[in-house]
């Protein structure tokens, strides 16, 4: 099977890059916690209307739980 270029998708006959796709499948949600992203998904995320954590934090349920605190502390400058 012959590797696909994962910059672009095509869904329902349209062109759309990975980063709608992803949008797509997060439209119901508040936030995203991650440990680290680009920073063009970053803004699309913005965009989108989520919120999105950068966080060095590597338990799940502590990061949840400072996101609940509000004291999850957001590190943009690890974002690539």
């Amino acid at each position: 099977m012959p590797l696909q270029d994962t910059r672009v998708h095509f869904l329902n006959g349209h062109q759309h890059d990975s980063h709608s796709l992803i949008i797509e499948n997060l439209k119901d949600c508040k936030a995203v916690v991650s440990r680290g992203m680009g920073r063009r998904l970053y803004e699309d995320l913005i965009s989108a209307g989520i919120e999105v954590y950068v966080s060095n934090e590597i338990e799940v349920d502590k990061a949840v739980e400072l996101y609940i605190k509000g004291e999850l502390i957001n590190l943009l400058e690890i974002l690539h």
